[in-house]
């Protein structure tokens, strides 16, 4: 995951033209069992879209990621066992 995060983190700071990206699991983006709502976040400040095949779930901005923040709690919780 770490040098997976770090590619994504280059992707972010380089402004590509894309409106967004996709991912097929939220799992994606959790690291020892922790999801890793910071990179989300920055993600989403960079008006980046972020769209998770698998739960289907679409982030559109930051306020979808506050709507959704229980969730993505309950998620955390959830791998975490």
């Amino acid at each position: 995951f770490k040098n997976y995060n770090l590619q994504l983190r280059n992707m972010i700071k380089n402004k590509l033209d894309v409106n967004g990206f996709i991912f097929l699991r939220l799992e994606q983006f959790s690291n020892k069992k922790k999801l890793n709502k910071e990179l989300i976040l920055e993600i989403l400040k960079n008006n980046y879209e972020l769209h998770f095949i698998r739960q289907n779930l679409s982030l559109f901005n930051i306020s979808d990621f506050k709507k959704n923040l229980n969730d993505l709690v309950i998620f955390d919780s959830i791998i975490k066992t």
